[in-house]
């Protein structure tokens, strides 16, 4: 089995601005504009990481600097404490974490956030920093009906070794030092060579919050930072933390309501010219019975169960959307509103490419144009729809400009001929290869189809038997499986983003691989042609390359971004740059 994933990485940086000093991590200073720029280079739009994506491996090999070993406060994790579990608070933070040596830092403002109110009576939180999911809760001991204390440092997190031993990793407080060269955070050593260890937390009528909320260059003063037992930071953490109970409520859906599946169609832009140009996907719009409420599924996350509630006119002429809130998403872990926005296209220089730059519209209502004889309902440029983790600024898990809604009809339909993107070579020392490839969901006159029912097949050599993926090599596979759904992804073997596809295989001595699409559409089932990728032309190139692009290097990283050679030994990041400027990273286990 592979001891291989692809990193995934998410950070909010919409709105970032420039300022004096900068973030040092490493030595290596990083302007706060600096960040945002990485950000829009990697398309970065996801508005916080998800808390599930977030994994440590090996936290111990490599932590960011060294510090004087510090008392440990709390040695074990606090995983299911007594009491009563305060759910739907809002929590708001500035939070980081690191990547490839940067220090990439993200601010929320709806968050979700819980916590425990202890039968002991203290509190305890729930994943204390917004950027890594813990099993460890950090314990906050009563002091006053209104203060509330961390001791520090308590352990979160635990990671089993393979010599059987088990590390921890703690939540520790840190503070900001500002140099010539920027910003760092370091526990609070004193004169006497102790340390200032404890956060102090205010709880009044339900809301709890950090007290010091101070900032250095509008970076927290005073952090929550994760460390080891010696006070060595590693990228993560979280400060001006506080939460407060929603009050925000949902429209709920009838339960006469008709779900329909539509063409959605918005605008994007061609980075190397700022040409707008039509997107298509499907989506979900349900009707009330009454024939006068419309609800839109959130299209910036299909497996959501949010929904935009819309009104249709008298005269049918129209559907109003006015500015709403739509609950709370996990997998971005914040919780969302529709804003009414606009959006105009922009070259940014420091990445040489155009984008959208988006604003809140200065209305409250989206007011779409609708042809009742057609179902069809759509918005001109510049309005855009903006699915938003914020109610005071533009912070979108989605965008979209001059959205068209109109219903899909399935009809019987051959689907395109996939195409293989690039080739990773079986190899011994790894014990895998890879292959990435394009699975259109597109019908072979470039119409859209239902990618719920359209898949594909795979081919090792043999034209007439497609390949089977069996649960002895394809360890996150609960059953054998030979055609794979468009759709399906296990995060480990099988990544699946839109069209895009990887899959990693466990042999050699291939000497082609094949790809069919097959689309059941409308009660009928068609095949694309079988494709082939001629193994052979690959054999000389290492990594995952792209059929016109040349490897340019190979770098590999430990964990907190130091740069490492071939012979470490544990989970390092590769990145590899391409000749056309391209980059792709992959977390590897070296042994």
């Amino acid at each position: 089995m592979r001891n291989f994933t692809y990193l995934l990485v998410s950070a909010l940086l919409a709105g970032s601005t420039a300022m004096a000093q900068g973030l040092r991590i490493n030595g290596t200073v990083v302007k706060k504009s600096t960040l945002s720029t990485l950000a829009q280079a990697r398309k970065a739009h996801v508005i916080q990481q998800a808390r599930e994506n977030s994994s440590f491996y090996s936290l111990s090999k490599a932590p960011i600097f060294k510090a004087m070993p510090q008392p440990v406060y709390g040695d074990s994790l606090i995983t299911s404490p007594e009491g009563t579990a305060v759910n739907n608070m809002m929590r708001s933070d500035v939070s980081f974490y690191s990547y490839f040596g940067y220090l990439i830092e993200s601010d929320s403002e709806a968050g979700l956030g819980s916590y425990v109110l202890g039968a002991d009576g203290n509190i305890y939180l729930t994943n204390p920093l917004s950027t890594l999911s813990t099993e460890g809760k950090l314990k906050l001991t009563k002091r006053n009906d209104s203060t509330y204390v961390a001791y520090l440092p308590q352990a979160i997190y635990s990671e089993d070794s393979e010599d059987g031993s088990t590390f921890y990793a703690y939540a520790n407080r840190l503070v900001a030092k500002t140099s010539d060269d920027g910003v760092f955070w370091y526990p609070d050593t004193l004169s006497d060579g102790t340390c200032n260890d404890s956060i102090v937390f205010s709880y009044k009528d339900g809301e709890l919050s950090q007290a010091d909320q101070s900032q250095v260059y509008g970076y927290p003063y005073e952090m929550l930072g994760l460390t080891d037992a010696t006070g060595s930071w590693y990228g993560y953490g979280s400060g001006n933390i506080a939460y407060k109970p929603l009050t925000e409520t949902v429209t709920p859906i009838p339960a006469d309501t008709t779900s329909a599946t539509y063409k959605f169609t918005y605008n994007t832009v061609v980075d190397s010219t700022g040409t707008e140009v039509p997107t298509t996907v499907l989506k979900q719009v349900a009707l009330s019975k009454n024939g006068k409420d419309i609800y839109l599924h959130d299209p910036a996350n299909d497996n959501a169960d949010l929904w935009i509630h819309g009104t249709i006119s008298d005269d049918k002429k129209t559907i109003s959307f006015p500015e709403q809130f739509l609950g709370a998403d996990s997998s971005i872990s914040s919780y969302l509103w529709m804003k009414p926005g606009t959006a105009t296209v922009e070259y940014s220089s420091s990445n040489g490419s155009y984008g959208y730059s988006y604003e809140f519209a200065d209305k409250d209502t989206l007011t779409f144009t609708y042809d009742a004889a057609t179902g069809s309902f759509s918005l001109d440029a510049p309005e855009a729809l903006i699915v938003n983790a914020s109610k005071t600024r533009v912070y979108y898990s989605g965008a979209y400009v001059a959205p068209k809604y109109e219903p899909f009809t399935e009809v019987a339909a051959t689907p395109a001929n996939p195409k293989f993107d690039s080739y990773q070579a079986y190899s011994e020392s790894n014990g895998y290869g890879a292959v990435q490839f394009e699975i259109p969901s597109t019908d072979v006159d470039g119409n859209i189809l239902n990618t719920n029912k359209l898949s594909y097949n795979f081919f090792v050599d043999d034209p007439d038997e497609p390949f089977e993926f069996s649960t002895d090599e394809y360890t996150a596979l609960t059953e054998n499986m030979t055609e794979v759904p468009y759709n399906f992804s296990d995060s480990w073997d099988f990544y699946a983003t839109g069209d895009q596809h990887t899959i990693y295989f466990y042999f050699d001595g291939a000497e082609k691989f094949g790809l069919q699409s097959i689309y059941r559409g409308a009660g009928e089932e068609h095949k694309s042609d079988v494709v082939w990728l001629d193994i052979a032309a690959y054999t000389s190139v290492k990594g995952i390359v792209n059929n016109n692009t040349k490897v340019a290097k190979t770098e590999m990283f430990d964990i907190t971004g130091r740069k490492v050679n071939s012979t470490y030994k544990g989970m390092v990041i590769k990145k590899t740059t391409f000749a056309d400027g391209s980059v792709k990273t992959a977390k590897l286990l070296n042994k």
